[in-house]
């Protein structure tokens, strides 16, 4: 069972082709876009690279060490969604 109940992924956004979003909706939320042209993605290094916009959603402080976690969560989850998507199109 996946552990990223609370993140969702979007690849259709109209004002920015070419980008894709996660949002985490667990405090502290988070909207995450990044550049999604080729829908790969290799490491967590080049995750940091794409990212064109980071939103905090919530006014609350959030902490640099806890900043890099929940960034590093984002990608986790992308590379989850990643694996899912694949499996249901093998399985189409």
């Amino acid at each position: 069972m996946s552990t990223f109940n609370d993140y969702y992924f979007d690849e259709h956004l109209l004002n920015h082709p070419q980008q894709a979003a996660i949002v985490k909706m667990s405090i502290p939320r988070l909207l995450v876009r990044f550049n999604y042209d080729e829908g790969y993605i290799s490491d967590l290094e080049h995750f940091k690279e794409e990212i064109n916009e980071l939103s905090w959603l919530d006014y609350d402080v959030v902490q640099p060490d806890q900043n890099s976690k929940i960034i590093k969560e984002c990608f986790d989850f992308l590379t989850e969604h990643r694996k899912a998507v694949l499996n249901l199109n093998e399985h189409a």
